[in-house]
């Protein structure tokens, strides 16, 4: 009974641990407490690395969005343009054509006035010529049938032969007077008739060239509100495409100042590491003792992408990883694992540029992502551990500067930290 309260003691130390252990998991998860584990750094690059490019691959979608939409604001401006100016034609025509309808109004007006004119005349003319003939007719009656006067009175009334025949004379020049006075007038009035017709014809042939006109005119009222209608519409989707570009430019200015500060952070943490190694290596220590192979990128420990399943970093899809990925500068050297026989130094899909060395026992070392020339062993040649093979590079499919090392074993790809001490 005397042991239950030290129980109870060492239960509540351990149940403090157990919580002091789990605030400190946290916070190294959070990033609260600093990390100097290589692997985490180097997953920490590698993930900056790949939001950079997803922020490019966003960036350059957003430009190709701006630089559609800037085509189609520019194409819309010139229709626009194109529309403003057919506008003003057509209300040029619309005042060309109100002028040629004001004047044709005025030629009927005085055509009107005209034939008002010529059919006051022909009346008066009618009303001579009717006058006249009256005359002429009583004139006649009184002379032939009332027998006030008789062509035998006034010839046989005359003094002598010379008085008869200017009697006759005259006689004849009164009857030919009458006679010419009323071809006259039916002339005169034939002149005014033909007159007030020709005027007639000519009223209704300017009455119908202004109604053409006027539906002429209708005709480009009408065209005139359609294109007004359509230029309202242009000028709407105008402000839509100039509110879409200005969304889009702010859309681009927080990318870039995204990438701006993801690039930093990539950058401090190269820095990091670079003076990191640099110190390592004035100390002449390693950070990754021997395992039984030697490590195939002296001076550069860090895993970028370990063995196993991972998201490729290009095609964005769960893929097998078969190897473990180096990263270290452009042409850094890269060594043999092991003393062996090279039996690949050329091209291969995806690894790129590719060196394969044979060490014995069915186990084979793999080598990829070599730089362009940076193959410095032979097929058939013999190598030795630790001798320099080739430079880092990033050929095949890559996204940056590191070596991919992988190890075979009968024929099969198993963890390379199982021959070489990891970090």
């Amino acid at each position: 009974m005397g042991k239950a309260p030290n129980r109870e003691k060492g239960d509540g130390r351990r149940r403090i641990h157990a919580v002091l252990g789990g605030i400190l998991a946290a916070l190294l998860v959070l990033g609260f407490l600093p990390a100097g584990n290589p692997t985490a750094r180097a997953a920490s690059e590698a993930d900056l690395k790949q939001k950079i490019r997803s922020l490019d691959t966003e960036l350059r979608s957003k430009e190709g969005e701006k630089s559609q939409a800037q085509k189609d604001l520019n194409q819309l401006r010139a229709d626009k343009e194109r529309l403003k100016q057919e506008i003003s034609a057509l209300d040029s025509q619309i005042a060309e054509t109100n002028a040629r309808v004001e004047n044709l109004k005025a030629k009927i007006e005085e055509n009107t006035k005209k034939k008002e004119e010529r059919e006051a005349a022909l009346k008066a003319a009618t009303e001579r010529l009717e006058t006249h003939r009256e005359e002429l007719q009583k004139r006649l009656y009184r002379l032939y049938v009332q027998g006030d006067m008789t062509y035998g009175e006034v010839l046989f009334g005359a003094r002598d032969f010379a008085d008869f025949v200017g009697r006759v004379e005259i006689l004849s020049a009164a009857v030919e007077a009458d006679k010419r006075l009323l071809v006259e007038y039916k002339r005169a009035k034939d002149e005014v008739e033909r007159q007030k017709r020709a005027l007639e014809s000519l009223i209704a042939s300017l009455e119908t060239d202004r109604r053409a006109l006027q539906e002429e005119l209708s005709r480009l009222a009408l065209r005139k509100e359609e294109h007004t209608a359509k230029l309202s519409t242009y000028e709407e989707t105008e402000r839509q495409i100039a509110q879409k570009l200005e969304e889009i430019d702010a859309e681009l200015a927080r990318i870039a100042a995204e990438r701006s500060r993801a690039s930093a952070e990539l950058e401090r943490i190269i820095q990091e590491r670079r003076a990191q190694e640099a110190q390592r290596a004035r100390a002449g220590q390693s950070t990754v003792p021997e395992g039984i192979f030697t490590w195939p990128v002296p001076g550069y420990y860090a895993i970028s992408s370990p063995y196993g399943y991972r998201i490729h970093p290009i095609f964005g899809t769960r893929q097998f990883h078969n190897g473990i990925d180096i990263p270290a500068p452009m042409r850094t050297p890269i060594v043999a694992a092991d003393t062996g026989v090279v039996t690949y130094a050329r091209w291969m899909s995806g690894f790129g540029n590719t060196v394969i060395i044979a060490h014995g026992n069915g186990v084979s070392t793999l080598y990829g992502h070599i730089d362009y020339g940076g193959i410095l062993v032979s097929e058939g040649q013999v190598v030795s551990r630790g001798q320099q093979i080739a430079l880092v590079g990033t050929t095949g499919y890559s996204t940056g500067p590191h070596l991919h090392f992988s190890v075979i074993e009968n024929g099969s790809y198993v963890p390379p930290c199982n021959y070489v001490r990891c970090p």
